[in-house]
């Protein structure tokens, strides 16, 4: 297995292979796969939410948010721990490090976010309630998604990158 003695090489700094950091670079790997599932999936929700607060909401409408948001809640814990893991050992200049912060907190938010959100959402459809709290944390939920996604652009393409 040739490309593990690679990983290992390049788990951590000093080049040095351990387990837990062969592991962790290994499933950071797949943090910028598997990010744009919950971008796309969470980002519909809040467009779906948006056609329902509008026109009034239907069944099948409103199974098709719960499904998105579902999807997109699962995926943004994945990818939120993949990013984790992908910024073990890696080195940023120093003027990116304040970025790479913000990206990993706000990034760990909106996993834990689109959670709270999907649990207001069943709730909103078994009691009827909640539905502007659900609203607003969903949208927020969006919002900081977009954010996220353009600090981790900012880190892959660098600052001078977006006009």
């Amino acid at each position: 297995m040739p490309f593990l003695a690679q990983i290992a090489e390049t788990a951590s700094p000093t080049g040095s292979a351990h387990a837990g950091g062969v592991v962790l670079h290994w499933l950071g790997v797949f943090h910028p796969v598997v990010v744009h599932f919950p971008i796309a999936l969470l980002l519909l929700a809040a467009l779906l939410e948006a056609v329902a607060a509008l026109r009034g909401s239907s069944e099948k409408l409103t199974f098709s948010i719960r499904l998105t948001l579902g999807l997109g809640a699962v995926a943004a814990l994945v990818a939120a721990g993949f990013g984790w893991a992908d910024a073990f050992g890696m080195g940023f200049e120093a003027e990116l490090k304040p970025i790479l912060a913000w990206h990993r907190w706000l990034g760990t938010g909106v996993a834990l976010g689109s959670c709270v959100a999907w649990v207001l959402q069943c709730r909103m459809m078994q009691t009827g309630q909640e539905v502007y709290l659900y609203r607003v944390v969903l949208w927020l939920v969006a919002l900081a998604t977009a954010v996220v996604g353009h600090l981790g652009g900012t880190l892959v393409y660098g600052l001078d990158y977006y006009p």
